[in-house]
């Protein structure tokens, strides 16, 4: 990590009420942006990870993880994120890649928190309502809503 990006990144900890930001590799800083939204971020390099969770898959619903998976193909409704899914919780977790350099100051990073947490607030509302079509039904439907359809 650079000595500029962990001054931007300690910047921004501190206007979330961190001391500074985790200088571990590896090491995730929690910024909560709102009641709702949890923004996790990792450093790298030269580069930042944002993450957060967004629900969770029900067990044996493959249609369910089919159609996160087909909204995660070339990032068609996730704005560049990527949905994953962790294995053994079931936790769907969402996350995008930034290169340190995107960002001119915390400011311009700040911003970049507050659009992924509407992000995940969109993704939150997915996740919810794709589960509850799985149960009111036998399937979801093939015209689930999904983010760019909610605004």
């Amino acid at each position: 990590m650079t000595p500029a990006s962990m001054n931007l990144l300690d910047e921004l900890a501190r206007a979330y009420g961190h001391a500074r930001f985790p200088a571990a590799p590896d090491e995730a800083a929690s910024f909560r942006v709102n009641d709702d939204v949890e923004v996790f971020v990792v450093a790298g390099e030269d580069a930042i990870v944002l993450y957060g969770l967004v629900g969770d898959a029900p067990e044996g619903a493959p249609e369910f993880v089919e159609e996160l998976l087909a909204s995660n193909l070339f990032w068609r409704d996730t704005e560049g994120a990527t949905l994953s899914l962790e294995r053994y919780t079931r936790a769907i977790l969402l996350a995008r890649r930034h290169r340190c350099a995107e960002f001119a100051g915390a400011d311009a990073l700040d911003a970049e928190l507050d659009r992924f947490a509407a992000l995940m607030t969109r993704w939150q509302q997915v996740v919810e309502r794709l589960r509850h079509e799985l149960s009111t039904s036998t399937a979801p439907s093939a015209t689930a809503v999904l983010p760019s359809q909610l605004a």
